[in-house]
């Protein structure tokens, strides 16, 4: 589950495209449209997702923060986050 970015969103994909005209170009997939997001959840069961999108439905809240750093992970096969790089801004 996610939360979108409104407010900096073209900022934050300009830093993407920033960040893959470098060392990550051989891992840019331009086959997906990259949408800035806040992942605040992993839901593996299809039920528990379906209650997961029903309860939130309604949801309305506005979240304001700065970012301050950019963290870069690899997934690997298991799906364990290994933190690659952290970039403050």
């Amino acid at each position: 589950m996610f939360l979108n970015v409104k407010v900096g969103n073209d900022e934050i994909i300009q830093l993407r495209d920033k960040l893959y005209t470098g060392i990550l170009r051989p891992y840019l997939n331009r086959s997906l449209t990259y949408i800035p997001h806040l992942t605040v959840g992993r839901i593996k069961d299809k039920e528990e997702f379906r209650r997961a999108l029903e309860e939130t439905e309604r949801f309305n809240e506005i979240f304001e923060t700065t970012v301050h750093e950019i963290v870069v992970e690899i997934i690997d096969a298991s799906e364990m986050s290994v933190i690659e790089l952290k970039m403050p801004l």
